[in-house]
């Protein structure tokens, strides 16, 4: 069904109002003088970070959240504004050295068996963790979370 100009205008004038991820709501605070929010820059932790992105995340990676929790455990509670490119190398360089596990089923005792695979990780799984980490530094950016010129 076809619609109407002033339809079409009336849809466009009139524009749903956008909601905000829970958290980002609750970080969110009033700015003094004006009637808009906004965050005080770096003081998102990497894991209120991941919530935020995972809330807003429509790609197609599946197992993105995986390597995104891997990074909050890592990272902690640490303001994004402390990250630096040192501690980043270093846990690149932990992520190249880990040996990856499978699971294996079962033990007698009903206890799951995971073995290990012998070598380190693919250098894919490696390129993974950082562009896990790379689009969640990408989308602070965007969202104004992280410090200028950061």
């Amino acid at each position: 069904m076809k619609k109407t100009l002033t339809e079409v205008q009336s849809m466009t004038s009139n524009p749903p109002e956008a909601v905000e991820p829970p958290n980002l709501a609750e970080k969110r605070g009033s700015v003094s003088g004006s009637g808009s929010t906004a965050v005080a820059r770096g003081t998102c932790t990497v894991r209120e970070l991941a919530d935020l992105y995972m809330v807003e995340y429509r790609g197609r990676d599946s197992s993105i959240s995986q390597r995104l929790r891997w990074w909050s455990s890592e990272f902690g509670d640490l303001p994004i504004r402390d990250i630096d490119q040192d501690l980043v190398c270093d846990l690149i360089r932990r992520i190249k050295a880990r040996v990856p596990r499978f699971y294996a089923g079962v033990d007698a005792d009903e206890k799951p068996i995971f073995k290990s695979k012998g070598s380190t990780v693919a250098p894919a799984t490696v390129n993974r963790y950082v562009a896990a980490l790379s689009s969640l530094f990408t989308f602070a950016i965007k969202e104004r979370l992280a410090d200028k010129g950061w």
